[in-house]
């Protein structure tokens, strides 16, 4: 696959992580958790920081604090 497949897939997918935290209760936590384990098919550390970079902006802060683990990511 082309690099410009592989980022339609990524936005595709963070679109997709989106709207399944918005309607199911504790997914995004667990969306997160996933793309920040050691399974090397799901890590996806940039993935995950986008994921709760948003959810800061949308009033989670939460996440707050491991945003700082995601500095130069």
């Amino acid at each position: 696959m082309n690099e410009s497949g592989h980022k339609a897939d990524q936005c595709v997918g963070l679109a997709i992580a989106g709207l399944a935290a918005s309607l199911l209760p504790g997914a995004l936590a667990a969306l997160v958790e996933l793309k920040l384990s050691d399974n090397a098919q799901f890590r996806h550390l940039p993935g995950a920081c986008k994921l709760m970079g948003t959810a800061v902006v949308s009033g989670d802060q939460t996440w707050r604090s491991r945003l700082s683990g995601c500095r130069g990511s």
